[in-house]
């Protein structure tokens, strides 16, 4: 198993780079600029890791061959897919604008749900608690995080193409969704925080409360606005949004292999139960994007 352990980061850091780029270059096809918001998804992600590791320093990342500062290259890039792999199929579903970003937080905790708690047993990255704390030893602080971090890019993005595409404003205000969703997300994490003291909520497993709520309530938005949903015919599946799915697939996947591979899962079973469950709501979603029912993007 260590054999194992000790070349697995290294795959990880290798296939990110080769998905980022393969993914940039469909999405400098598409046009649009999007290619640029993928690298500024990637600024985002590493802006946000740096920060929370110096404002919060409740994790530390493992050592890797190519690290920006305290963090390992492939986080950034693999925040990028997630992002937009997330906002891609959101925008398919024909939601409203405003309940589009609700939904990315769902998609992006879906990932979340099934990686972390296998990531940190194969010494990926540490946080500070107790592995049979939280959520199979990942605070439940993070798992709200997440949801924040996909919902604010997703919104701040959609409202800058928005103004470019509709009022003419100048393209360099993208330069701008780091820094607003940034702020976004820091004020939610901040207001989580203080209310899981407010509530008198100490204990990690008495703070998932907080995400089960959370996510009840983003799926509660998500549903409000799926009955004002515009309902048209599909057009044919671009090459970028079929990518950016199989990109999800793929960290689902690999991340159950590991599991699979290193035994994990007889040691704790209900992690493959929990990752079988997060690829099976998965299939589920991407199989109501491609139901002809939302939008093309």
């Amino acid at each position: 198993m260590i054999a194992l352990l000790s070349w697995f980061g290294h795959v990880i850091e290798i296939a990110a780079i080769l998905l980022f780029g393969w993914t940039w270059l469909q999405m400098r096809r598409e046009g649009h600029g999007s290619h640029v918001d993928l690298v500024l998804a990637a600024g985002y992600g590493w802006m946000l890791e740096v920060l929370d590791l110096w404002l919060f320093g409740s994790y530390h990342y493992a050592k890797s061959w190519w690290p920006l500062g305290p963090v390992p290259l492939y986080i950034p890039l693999l925040w990028a897919i997630i992002l937009h792999s997330s906002m891609a199929l959101s925008d398919r579903t024909g939601l409203p604008v405003w309940a589009q970003p609700f939904l990315d937080g769902l998609l992006a905790v879906l990932i979340d749900l099934g990686v972390d708690a296998i990531a940190i047993r194969v010494g990926l990255w540490h946080w500070g608690i107790g592995l049979s704390e939280g959520w199979f030893g990942v605070p439940a602080g993070n798992l709200c995080a997440w949801m924040w971090v996909a919902a604010w890019y997703g919104a701040a993005t959609r409202l800058v193409r928005d103004r470019i595409s509709r009022r003419g404003e100048p393209r360099w205000h993208r330069l701008l969704i780091p820094l607003v969703a940034y702020a976004g997300l820091l004020a939610c994490l901040l207001g989580i925080g203080a209310s899981g003291q407010w509530l008198g909520l100490r204990s990690q497993e008495q703070r998932l409360w907080l995400f089960a709520i959370q996510a009840a309530g983003f799926a509660g938005l998500v549903g409000f606005g799926a009955r004002y949903a515009e309902r048209r015919s599909l057009h044919r599946c671009s090459q970028l949004l079929s990518s950016l799915r199989w990109n999800r697939w793929l960290i689902h996947l690999s991340f159950f292999s590991i599991l699979w591979l290193s035994g994990l899962w007889r040691e704790i079973p209900a992690l493959l139960i929990v990752s079988g469950a997060c690829m099976l709501l998965e299939w589920a979603i991407q199989q109501v994007v491609s139901s002809g029912r939302g939008r093309a993007v």
